[in-house]
């Protein structure tokens, strides 16, 4: 029933309501497909499907449908550069100005797994401090003072479109592993393509505070004034990337037990920052680089990552009940910010419900407040930060 009210509440009609493009926009800019609304009850369900089934396997928390092994949340410091050029400059990406930031690692699939198992990782960042009208509208989210940026250690997803993600996760929570990619018993019907880059994605880290990460999907950089309930057109569209600026150990990585990750991360911080340079690729509309297929790679010969912010992690002691605890009970979506930063394509469209939905439901199982955080305190109930 939850799952149906985002058709009958048309969360997402505004979006398809945004009108016809030119035969350049098709490529290019965004392009609503008016079935992908009714693929949102189905992904729901099988997120659901999947949150309750890793419930089963490892309790009693109901963690989320992905990422949902935690390597650590980390406070860090997010300062944009005071030079930054003038095309660059949007929303929160205000010269010299400096945000509180908590960052999570994490691998990239529900089961919580051992770190040697080849995965992705995430590293997904909550800016605190963040002025503006929001994207979300909900009680708790629309006054919040919070931008997501969720990213993955891979440039590209192996998914176009809703109706493929739609298809992949149902066979997720039915617990095929790679039935999705192998489908009937003719291999000219396997989705080869997709094996080529889920492979890829997949792999092995030594520490989360030395890879790079991506966004994968586009978002808006600045938008302009638009129809009432329609989504604003946007300036321009971009990707963002965070690069590790931290000064990788001297000494051979330690892989050896179930969450070596979070022990490379805890013994690195016990006594030195990390660092990430906080990247933006813009796109150009002359060349191929499309705004809802995630599967292709922005050629960077085209248009280069440019640094738009560094990130600081300062040497912390994170490991804690406390902090593990105030580590499940947040909630990223790439819905959490700025109007001027919208999540364009079609697989952030459906993000916008979907993500909501199992925060909620997430939350709601747990019985922990689902809040923002405002500052670096362990609390979400709403109540101001007092950090002293």
């Amino acid at each position: 029933m939850a799952a149906n009210r985002w058709i009958a509440t048309g969360l997402l009609l505004p979006l398809l309501l945004a009108g016809g493009c030119s035969h350049k926009d098709r490529d290019v800019g965004e392009r609503v497909d008016p079935d992908e609304l009714y693929y949102v009850p189905s992904i729901i369900a099988s997120a659901r499907r999947l949150v309750d089934g890793v419930q089963q396997q490892s309790g009693p928390l109901f963690r989320r449908d992905a990422h949902a092994k935690a390597h650590g949340c980390l406070t860090a410091t997010f300062r944009v550069r005071d030079d930054l050029p003038q095309e660059l400059r949007s929303a929160v990406f205000v010269p010299g100005h400096e945000y509180q930031a908590w960052i999570r690692f994490s691998n990239g699939n529900a089961a919580l797994q051992p770190d040697g198992t080849k995965d992705a990782r995430g590293m997904a960042i909550k800016l605190m401090g963040v002025p503006g009208p929001k994207l979300l509208d909900s009680p708790y989210e629309k006054d919040a003072l919070t931008q997501d940026f969720l990213m993955i250690n891979f440039p590209v997803f192996f998914n176009r479109n809703p109706q493929e993600y739609e298809n992949f996760i149902r066979y997720q929570a039915d617990g095929s592993k790679f039935g999705y990619f192998f489908q009937g018993r003719n291999p000219l019907d396997w989705k080869w393509r997709e094996v080529v880059l889920g492979g890829q994605l997949l792999g092995r880290i030594a520490n989360p505070l030395y890879a790079q990460y991506f966004s994968m999907t586009a978002y808006a950089m600045g938008v302009e004034p638009g129809p009432w309930r329609q989504p604003p057109p946007y300036r321009r569209a971009m990707k963002y990337s965070a690069r590790s600026c931290t000064p990788p150990a001297t000494r051979a990585p330690d892989f050896r037990g179930d969450d070596y990750l979070r022990r490379g991360l805890a013994e690195h911080l016990a006594s030195a920052d990390g660092c990430f340079d906080f990247l933006v690729q813009l796109q150009d509309p002359a060349h191929h680089m499309p705004i809802e297929d995630p599967t292709v790679k922005w050629p960077e010969s085209q248009s280069a990552y440019q640094p738009v912010a560094r990130i600081t992690i300062p040497a912390q002691q994170f490991d804690t009940p406390e902090r593990n605890a105030f580590c499940e009970n947040l909630a990223f979506t790439p819905w959490h910010g700025h109007v001027d930063h919208r999540p364009l394509g079609g697989l952030n469209r459906i993000r916008k419900a979907v993500y909501e939905e199992i925060a909620v439901y997430r939350h709601a199982r747990n019985r922990v407040p689902y809040r923002e955080p405002t500052g670096w305190c362990l609390r979400l109930d709403g109540l101001p930060c007092d950090e002293s």
